[in-house]
């Protein structure tokens, strides 16, 4: 359970830092196991790795509202 473990944290920590293309890379390798739990919630911040990934796309659309349609102020 331990390995199983580590892959849903690994894919978190990714899902975390908005690496998109190892986060498919990942998922696409455990197609035939299916050993990544998107459900998985972190302990830590009893959060998913799919809630993580939605606040990051948030955050980054609301900077990008802000510099892009009023301005550097």
């Amino acid at each position: 359970m331990g390995n199983i473990d580590s892959r849903n944290e690994r894919f978190y920590n990714l899902c975390g830092l908005g690496k998109a293309h190892l986060i498919e890379k990942m998922l696409e390798n455990d197609r035939t196991f299916n050993t990544i739990n998107i459900n998985w919630v972190a302990f830590e911040t009893q959060s998913t790795p799919l809630l993580i990934v939605i606040n990051i796309l948030f955050f980054s659309n609301q900077i990008f509202f802000k510099f892009y349609f009023i301005g550097f102020s």
